[in-house]
């Protein structure tokens, strides 16, 4: 049965554009007519161009969104809440951009084909629909989900305003695409771009970059199908172990977590403190980096994994940035879940790391103690039970309050190994006004590394001598601080 249309007396209103809009002719470079702009002196055109913007979110506004009674309807989970909660206010739909080397009606049929394709799983990303604190898989034909999910953009606005533009009680996609054109390239190489705005209170990062960015993509090979095969692989090795090996290690576990377990509670008394926020100011940072070169980093200096990699060659620059830093307490994301297809499935590890005798290798061996190791072992269990709800209000706010403190975190995800058509630049836009905890997202796609740093520093932290010390360690194809359009 199809879901029935929202009536226009319910108490829903769509406030951003639904559906596919459309705008001026396309060159596929993202320019207006020629008659049209010629006619137009700058300070017309600047007003033509807003009233463009507008007519996309007005006209999507138009169609009302589908998807009602008939389908089950699930509470919103967990960690998720609080999203929900400052929803319009303190928090926006989550945004990222990948500039795509296509134009744009090229770009627009590669997302369309996928959508439909998506779209016949009955439980796939993309069917998700939100409505207060409920969400649910919308039953609309593929059609009927591509109409109102899918946009064609005239200007570099209609992301940002469609993106402010949720209330608690509109009954909405999840995700939304807004295809746009770019400038070409100065060899004529036509640009578009690929924006997904998702709601934060129902998806997170790892679901939207699996199940929906790759919807942008005409051919794509995931990081994690490899991950996942090599992680069963060591666990089919493991089951084939003999049952007297197996005892043998669980009680070499059980002896070495007695023996550690005091060493572990004052890890986690550390990582417990929490000082006076303070004043703070916002810090912005778009850096590229290729992969290999942190490879080559890891390797020279033997820090290990790519998540700790990252923590050492940040922390490095933390520390250098601001003198005033004695110890910084670092978090790295944990993903658990990888393949539901709803959630905010990231728990976290911290650990707490003095400034003294600080190097990339002494990091690096911190993070790997064992100590650490059975810290971060507990920390990973009560995150994940905050993640999914299952801890009482009491404590979820004193996992709040370190949370807000930490000095960073590092939420690093592999995404596609290759990808078609030729993905150049990928960027994050962070869903809450206020950005505490520091965040930086690390995303890994085509053998690049793409970092935005969302942070609240202290007026001792000197960003200049941030992103100098940090460029002269990695070394990324480029940089720069200007915030994402659709923020």
């Amino acid at each position: 049965m199809k879901p029935a249309v929202a009536e226009a007396t319910a108490p829903v209103l769509l406030h951003h554009g639904i559906g596919r809009v459309e705008s001026a002719p396309s060159t596929g470079t993202g320019s207006s007519t020629p008659t049209e702009a010629s006619e137009l002196s700058d300070e017309d055109a600047t007003a033509e161009e807003k009233r463009m913007g507008d007519a996309d979110v007005e006209k999507a506004a138009a169609k009302m969104p589908r998807g009602g009674a008939e389908e089950a309807r699930r509470e919103i989970y967990g960690v998720g809440r609080n999203f929900n909660k400052e929803l319009g206010t303190g928090a926006f739909r989550t945004g990222g951009e990948m500039k795509m080397l296509c134009d744009l009606p090229t770009m627009v049929e590669i997302t369309r084909r996928n959508i439909l394709t998506y779209a016949k799983g009955p439980e796939h990303s993309i069917r998700l629909f939100v409505q207060g604190s409920k969400f649910w898989f919308s039953d609309c034909t593929p059609e009927e989900l591509l109409d109102q999910i899918l946009i064609e953009c005239s200007g570099p606005d209609t992301a940002r305003d469609i993106r402010r533009r949720d209330a608690i009680d509109d009954l909405v996609p999840v995700c939304l695409c807004m295809c746009e054109a770019r400038e070409p390239l100065e060899d004529g190489t036509p640009q578009s771009v690929c924006q997904w705005l998702f709601r934060h209170d129902v998806i997170d990062g790892w679901r939207s970059l699996r199940y929906v960015f790759t919807c942008g993509f005409d051919t794509h090979l995931l990081v994690h199908k490899k991950l996942k095969a090599r992680y069963e692989a060591k666990q089919q090795e493991a089951a084939r172990s003999s049952t007297l090996v197996k005892m043998a290690k669980m009680g070499s576990r059980a002896a070495a977590a007695l023996v550690l377990t005091p060493a572990a509670f004052l890890e986690l008394k550390r990582i417990s403190s929490v000082s006076q926020y303070g004043e703070r100011r916002k810090f912005y940072a778009h850096v590229v980096v290729e992969l290999e070169t942190l490879k080559a980093i890891g390797k020279e200096n033997r820090l290990g994994s790519l998540s700790n990699v990252l923590t050492c060659v940040i922390l490095e620059a933390y520390f250098a940035a601001d003198p005033s830093k004695q110890r910084a307490n670092v978090g790295n994301a944990v993903l658990f879940n990888p393949d539901s297809p709803h959630g905010n499935h990231m728990c976290m590890k911290v650990c707490s790391v003095p400034r003294k005798g600080c190097s990339l290798k002494a990091t690096a061996a911190q993070l790997r103690r064992k100590r650490q190791q059975l810290t971060d072992a507990w920390t990973v269990m009560v995150s994940r039970a905050y993640a999914l709800g299952h801890l009482p209000k009491r404590v979820n706010g004193w996992i709040e309050t370190r949370q807000k403190n930490l000095d960073f975190l590092v939420s690093s995800l592999p995404g596609t190994e290759r990808s078609t058509p030729p993905c150049t630049d990928l960027h994050v836009c962070r869903e809450f006004t206020n950005w505490h905890p520091n965040i930086v997202y690390c995303l890994g796609l085509n053998g690049m590394v793409y970092m935005d740093f969302y942070w609240e520093v202290q007026p001792s932290f000197d960003e200049a001598g941030f992103l100098k010390t940090l460029i002269e360690r990695i070394g990324p194809v480029r940089h720069h601080t200007q915030l994402p359009a659709m923020y």
